[in-house]
Formats: C-alpha cells, structure tokens, sequence
C-alpha cells in the first residue's frame, strides 16, 4: 500500500482548513508550526519539497513557480492551487484535500502537478 499524501500550507490558508484536516487524521503542517510565516513562496515550495509535502495555497504566485521549477527540470511534492477567490472557502479546500489524501496513490499523482481546487 502506498504511503499516504502529507500537505504543508502558506500563510494563506485558513487555520480553520488545518484544524478539519487534522481532525480527521491528515498530516499537515501550516508554515506556522516551522516558523516560515515570513517566507518567499520558493522558500515555501522548497521546503515543502524537502520535506515531501504537497502545497497547499490560494497565492497565485504559485501558478508561475510550478511552470518554473518545471521548466528548470526541478521537482516538487506537488501544489494545491486555489485560483478563484470564492474557491479559497473552507469546505472546498477541505473536499480537494481529503480526495486527495484518501487516495491511495494520491501523493504519486500529484508529484510535479498544479492541482487547481475546483468545486
């Protein structure tokens, strides 16, 4: 059986989003807990990468740091990309994350992919 998704969230991400999921049992880390509130989003991306982590986001910025590293030959864990501000709510972040993470394959699905959150 494949190991299950672990996320890490920026700065954008309501703590409410982190709270659910850890409610129900996900491993999320939010850029809190490892004191990056302040980071630049490839600071993010890298260490979420380091620590095999999928991003989660509502930073558009993300968007043009995934077709980067992509094009640079770089890799990454994967991004979780709220592109619409009425898609940033609770309860569709949460549905996009809980499919992803009771997927067992999830996390190999998304490794260098730009999931963009739909409803």
């Amino acid at each position: 059986m494949s190991e299950r998704a672990t996320f890490y969230t920026d700065a954008h991400i309501h703590y409410e989003v982190v709270r659910q999921l850890r409610a129900k049992g996900v491993d999320v880390l939010r850029c809190q807990d490892v004191k990056m509130d302040n980071a630049k989003d490839h600071e993010h991306l890298s260490y979420a990468t380091e620590q095999g982590r999928i991003m989660i986001t509502c930073d558009r910025d993300f968007n043009d740091l995934h077709y980067l590293w992509i094009a640079e030959g770089r890799e990454h864990a994967g991004i979780i990309y709220c592109q619409e501000p009425d898609l940033c709510t609770i309860s569709i972040i949460l549905g996009n994350v809980l499919l992803i993470w009771e997927e067992p394959e999830g996390k190999e699905q998304l490794r260098n992919t730009l999931w963009r959150v739909q409803k």
